[in-house]
This record gives structure tokens, C-alpha cells and sequence, in this order.
């Protein structure tokens, strides 16, 4: 096999394994971003907006790859 071929393969490879973490990145923002939008509202009051954090951080969730994930209070309010 020629140089060009296998180096297009390793190309490939890593094309699609950028291609992967890109999807991987994504899913986690979203799902971030799910668990807090919420919370995020301007319209409620700081004591409306602990209480909502609050109550996410006492949850447990499932990360987008099925795992149970706990997160904490000031990981959210971040």
C-alpha cells in the first residue's frame, strides 16, 4: 500500500474522531444548558432563582450518555 493511501487513512481516522468530540462537546452543552435554562429566566427574583438551583443540585441526572450524574450547587450557580 502507498504512503498516500495510509496517510489518507490516518486522515480519515482522525477526521472522524475530531467529528466524535465535536458530538461529544455538543451533547454536553446542551445538556448543560437544559438542566440550567430555567433557572436562567431574568424575570425571576434571586430568591426564585436559589430555590430553582437548589432543587437542581438535590436531583440526580442523566448525563447524555445514560450515566447518573450529581451536580453541584456551585457548579450550576457557575
Amino acid at each position: 500500500m502507498s504512503a498516500t493511501v495510509l496517510g489518507g487513512r490516518r486522515m480519515a481516522l482522525v477526521d472522524e474522531e475530531e467529528r466524535r468530540r465535536a458530538e461529544r462537546v455538543h451533547q454536553v452543552a446542551l445538556f448543560r444548558y437544559q438542566l440550567i435554562r430555567e433557572a436562567a429566566d431574568a424575570a425571576l427574583s434571586p430568591r426564585q432563582r436559589g430555590a430553582m438551583v437548589r432543587a437542581i443540585a438535590a436531583r440526580l441526572h442523566t448525563d447524555p450518555f445514560g450515566k447518573p450524574v450529581k451536580i453541584t450547587r456551585g457548579t450550576v450557580d457557575r
